[in-house]
């Protein structure tokens, strides 16, 4: 039976699920037939629409061949499919659990406040490897990052992409405007994809007063399951979808977006700081 409120666990594990059934080249026909599990069975567990026991994701990993980490991280991901709220730490080894990336796909509308740097889906190439520098990572971590995030952008280029909405402090702006090297570029982005019917640009000046939160946050709603909140930090992600608690972010978005500038007022802040950087950099 399908359970009546999928968790955010539920939904990342059939959706990985489906993406190792597929890699490994099985139509959900032919897994339901060697495994005698029902069709139903197996596309509600893909969908996220009940909870997954261990031994079905095992015999399901044990057909598409999958081993190692990939495997041991997805396991323990099932033993908790049944309950509300996760975080997931970010490793070397869980880059094909990107539940992130999955959920963004799957999106139907996306509101990101960035309060320190420019929201995700809106980064340069360089911009991008000028944010990874702080940390401790390898050249080729680096341009691992830099791939990955380069290939979620492609959720907004698709035939029906999420409304997004891209709250950004003025802060972070001026943050890009003292890196002359990657400023013009990346602010001149920001203008082009805010052209996009389905972009909304909104800038908080400065001038607005305190914000009612300084930390970064994403709301993300979907056409057919709850709304989730993701919470952001350098390793680990917090994923929330106590609706109680979505609806608080939800307020602290609605409060943001009083403070700030409409999106053609904020094109327009955002196309005199370009210029300005190109003639600084120029």
């Amino acid at each position: 039976m399908a359970d009546d409120n999928p968790t955010v666990r539920a939904r990342q594990v059939g959706a990985e699920l489906r993406r190792l059934r597929e890699a490994a080249g099985y139509t959900g026909a032919e897994v339901a037939r060697y495994l005698d599990m029902s069709p139903s069975k197996l596309s509600r567990l893909e969908n996220g629409k009940r909870s997954i026991k261990v031994e079905d994701a095992a015999a399901l990993l044990a057909l598409y061949r999958v081993n190692g980490p990939t495997r041991s991280d997805l396991l323990e991901l099932c033993r908790g499919t049944g309950e509300t709220g996760w975080w997931q730490r970010s490793s070397p080894h869980s880059n094909g659990i990107s539940a992130y990336s999955q959920f963004e796909s799957k999106a139907t509308a996306i509101a990101n406040f960035q309060p320190q740097l420019v929201p995700g889906l809106l980064q340069t190439p360089d911009y991008m490897r000028l944010v990874f520098s702080y940390g401790d990572l390898s050249d080729e971590e680096t341009e691992h990052r830099v791939a990955h995030r380069l290939a979620r952008k492609s959720v907004l280029s698709k035939a029906k992409p999420p409304r997004f909405t891209a709250l950004v402090d003025e802060a972070a702006l001026l943050r890009v405007m003292e890196t002359p090297s990657v400023a013009a570029e990346q602010l001149q982005y920001i203008v082009l994809m805010a052209q996009r019917p389905s972009v909304t640009l909104r800038v908080a000046l400065l001038t607005a007063g305190h914000l009612p939160t300084s930390s970064p946050f994403v709301i993300m709603d979907f056409a057919d399951a709850p709304s989730i909140v993701v919470l952001e930090a350098p390793t680990t992600a917090v994923y929330i979808e106590d609706r109680r608690e979505v609806r608080e972010y939800r307020k602290l978005l609605h409060t943001i977006l009083r403070l700030s500038l409409s999106h053609d007022e904020s094109v327009r802040r955002v196309a005199e700081m370009a210029e300005q950087a190109e003639r600084t950099g120029g």
